[in-house]
């Protein structure tokens, strides 16, 4: 269940990245500014993705959830595909949103299968191997999506995209049950539901859920920012072409990707069987590393030293990955994980995605008079701030996550407000 998970979530992840390594490119032949692509990339995919992600959120907590994925999977390959007819800003923007309403409804029922799979002490090193997806299918998007599209064309690389997403369909279909909900927490023999007032009610309650929501939307604007940007700023600054580009952040987005991914959750999984607060504090330290080597990335004039600090940048960036997304499915009771992660993402992909790019691209825009081809550089230190701010909030939540992931389990509180359904033998 976890590989085939993880590799449908290395196609979410390669066809959101994929159009960041193309934007030279398309940019050219449609003739759009920073800020469009700031939209195109951030806002218009994030309005659509949040929108439907909280209800996909509570329909995955009482429907299958492998059928669920698959139908997802489904929309967003198909729509990655057709992007590659697009011949116009409007065109493109429409289909990218069409991605973004079928990856809407993947992730948040992966996430709940897996922390019904795996064990408390298990668990952020399992969420690590399906977000290590990140960085397989970044680099699948950089260095195979640079390659073709400087070879035959940026439309070609969507509709290569889109076939793949569609060729894993029979794998979930055919090899994937939906695991009982709040399993590996020995609840077997009830179906938990709760209702969406009392999970809003649990949720708002939950002071560790608020900074791990304020961290992880900290962590996605940082994330999405240099995802979408980087690529143009190799571009710019140092002349490369696609297939160069690709390969650089390609190589540097697998192996410092997966180095990082999964340094923190192993991290988090060995300190937080003594202290659940590693949990948070293990975010602080990959954010600590990120923080200084994404400035000299930045600011460097030399291509080798700019390399050799965004492999360090994206190493430390990865380190919260895991044990976010673990965080949020454990201080929950189960039959609301689904929910929680949904919110989660809600907010991650308004503020994170939304604004990221935009609010990148905007700076850019308006730096350009001052440093012409430059100001991509300087804008570019907008995300870099915002990992202190990701750092203080993951700090504050580890503060009370073994408390609240104790109390999760029995739900005592919240019992009365739960719905329990006999599930069949």
């Amino acid at each position: 269940m976890l590989i085939v998970l993880t590799a449908i979530n290395v196609c979410n992840a390669m066809d959101r990245t994929l159009i960041s390594v193309l934007l030279p490119n398309i940019k050219n032949e449609l003739h759009i500014s920073d800020s469009q692509i700031g939209f195109l990339t951030g806002a218009a995919f994030a309005l659509f993705y949040a929108s439907l992600g909280l209800p996909l959120g509570w329909l995955a907590e009482r429907v299958n959830r492998t059928r669920l994925i698959s139908v997802a999977l489904v929309t967003w390959s198909a729509m990655t595909a057709a992007s590659g007819f697009a011949t116009s800003f409007l065109a493109l923007m429409a289909l990218r949103v069409g991605v973004a309403v079928g990856e809407a409804g993947g992730s948040p029922p992966s996430y709940g299968m897996i922390a019904d799979s795996f064990a408390r002490t298990n668990r952020t090193f399992a969420m690590a191997v399906f977000t290590s997806a990140g960085a397989i299918g970044g680099f699948l998007a950089l260095f195979v999506g640079g390659w073709i599209d400087q070879f035959w064309g940026w439309r070609v690389a969507f509709f290569a995209a889109g076939a793949f997403g569609l060729a894993l369909l029979p794998f979930i279909l055919l090899t994937v049950r939906d695991p009982q909900r709040g399993h590996s927490d020995g609840n077997t023999g009830v179906q938990v539901q709760v209702t969406v007032r009392n999970a809003a009610a649990r949720l708002s309650s939950s002071r560790a859920f608020k900074h791990l929501v304020i961290g992880g939307t900290l962590s996605a604007f940082v994330v999405y920012s240099l995802a979408i940007w980087l690529p143009s700023f190799l571009s710019r600054s140092f002349a490369l072409k696609s297939g160069e580009i690709g390969t650089w952040l390609g190589l540097i987005t697998l192996f410092t990707g997966l180095m990082g991914t999964f340094s923190g959750g192993e991290l988090a999984r060995r300190m937080g069987a003594r202290n659940l607060a590693w949990w948070g504090w293990t975010p602080v330290i990959g954010f600590s590393i990120a923080g200084p080597a994404t400035v000299l990335a930045i600011m460097s004039y030399d291509l080798y030293v700019c390399l050799a600090a965004l492999a360090l940048s994206h190493f430390g960036v990865c380190f919260y990955m895991g044990p976010l997304f673990a965080s949020v499915g454990t201080i929950v009771p189960p039959g609301m994980r689904s929910i929680a992660s949904s919110a989660l993402l809600f907010v991650q992909m308004i503020l994170g995605l939304g604004l990221g790019p935009l609010l990148t691209g905007m700076v850019s825009d308006a730096a350009t008079k001052s440093f012409g081809v430059e100001a991509l550089r300087y804008a570019l230190l907008l995300p870099t701030a915002a990992m202190v701010w990701a750092a203080f909030h993951y700090w504050m939540a580890a503060r009370t996550i073994g408390e609240e992931s104790a109390s999760a389990i029995g739900d005592a509180p919240y019992a009365p407000n739960v719905i329990q359904k006999e599930q069949p033998a």
